[in-house]
């Protein structure tokens, strides 16, 4: 008697709490969006309980829910070597479902990864994957692997000490990825020839990064096809002799080129000259000594090549001086500026960024390597703060400094107290 009291006297508050729960003033796709929020990505075998197990338990409603939000299942790393483990099955068969994203943790066998193309990357709908595999690995990889929702692949080819080193990289007629979109690929052991860079779907690829030595006509003779690339960061040897092509190359909707050049005396002017980008915004070119011919790039920028270039970026060392005063009067949108090591920086570059005569829109500077006193270029971003506010006071648009980065120095107290100023007003001083 007294039990069924309590209970009776409970159950206002019961209904209270159900009516209120979540799952009772929340929609399902209400709910989902949070739970998706929750989401992580996972390591399997599980090493601690993922948000995703937890919110099963809370209760049914929850448990339905939650079971039907493919963020929480779809994104993982995996080491395959565990694969048969009761759990890690399960959340396979849960993931299965979904548009997966998956990566592998290390490198595996050949029987594991015969088992991982087997039943996971030919049997799943993957949207991205990042694979690693020895470099004897690579060829049977990309010739039994299929998968046709694939969009983002990731590939780490090492070798082991053992491994015989070859030059080349043979690969199969056909690509097994039809829908890619984005690539990854990263293998110092080889170097693609003509035959192996043409076999890449170039005429589908908007992203395309080639750790992998090529060279430089390898390279033009497959961007003939690369209508609709974004982004491509490619390794080229040095300089080779070659037939150039007949026709220009355009890349219509290329906006990131990053060229780096293995060896010394890479020449990017004489790649630039037969390429078209109208809406290129970030040029990165890296290497030793690296070539510049100023004639040819200034060429280039009266064809409104580079109209539209905000960031150029010089990761090592120039042959001999850039003009900087004719090149950023040919660049006057550039807004992010890399100097090459060792660049002299003249005084008549420093006065045209202080006054605004010279790069009007850049607002990021480092000059790293370079043998400038950080006493004059402290001087230059004051001026330019004040000459910024006076003209645009008066309608003309001149943007202040906001990082300039430095070869690190202790400054004196004096030189600290006008850092700290520059940093309270927009710009920062920082140390490499």
């Amino acid at each position: 008697m007294e039990r069924q009291t309590i209970i009776h006297s409970l159950s206002p508050i019961h209904k209270v709490v159900n009516d209120t729960s979540p799952i009772a003033t929340l929609s399902e796709d209400v709910l989902r969006y949070i739970f998706s929020l929750c989401a992580e990505e996972v390591t399997l075998p599980l090493q601690e309980e993922p948000h995703a197990l937890t919110l099963l338990q809370v209760c049914c409603s929850w448990r339905e829910v939650a079971l039907d939000t493919p963020e929480l299942w779809n994104r993982f790393c995996i080491n395959y070597q565990y694969a048969d483990q009761r759990h890690v099955q399960e959340w396979l068969l849960r993931a299965k479902r979904f548009l997966v994203s998956a990566s592998t943790t290390d490198h595996m066998d050949d029987r594991c990864l015969y088992s991982l193309i087997r039943l996971f990357i030919n049997q799943y709908q993957l949207k991205r994957l990042r694979i690693y595999l020895r470099c004897n690995q690579l060829l049977s990889f990309l010739s039994n692997a299929k998968n046709e929702t694939l969009e983002d692949l990731e590939l780490y080819s090492e070798h082991r000490e053992s491994e015989h080193r070859g030059p080349q990289l043979f690969l199969p007629a056909q690509f097994p990825f039809p829908n890619l979109k984005t690539l990854y690929f990263y293998s110092r052991h080889y170097c693609l020839d003509l035959q192996g860079i043409r076999y890449l779907p170039w005429n589908r690829l908007s992203k395309l990064t080639l750790e992998v030595r090529t060279t430089p006509s390898i390279l033009l003779e497959s961007l003939k096809e690369a209508a609709t690339l974004e982004s491509l960061e490619i390794m080229l040897t040095a300089y080779d002799n070659y037939s150039p092509p007949e026709d220009q190359i355009i890349l219509p909707q290329l906006k990131k080129l990053i060229l780096r050049f293995r060896g010394s005396r890479g020449m990017p002017c004489k790649i630039f000259i037969h390429i078209v980008h109208p809406k290129l915004e970030t040029l990165q070119i890296q290497g030793i000594e690296l070539a510049w011919d100023s004639v040819v790039f200034s060429h280039l920028t009266r064809q409104s090549n580079f109209e539209n270039l905000c960031e150029l970026l010089f990761q090592g060392s120039i042959v001999s001086n850039i003009p900087f005063v004719k090149l950023l009067k040919e660049l006057p949108h550039l807004r992010k500026i890399w100097f090459p090591i060792g660049t002299q920086i003249t005084e008549d570059v420093i006065v045209g960024l202080s006054t605004g005569n010279l790069g009007p829109r850049l607002t990021s500077i480092e000059t790293i390597g370079c043998p400038v006193d950080p006493q004059r270029l402290l001087t230059m971003a004051e001026a330019r703060q004040r000459v910024a506010y006076e003209k645009n006071n008066a309608g003309q648009e001149i943007l202040p400094f906001e990082n300039i980065t430095i070869e690190y120095h202790t400054p004196s107290n004096h030189h600290q107290s006008r850092i700290d100023a520059l940093k309270e007003a927009g710009t920062k001083f920082m140390h490499f």
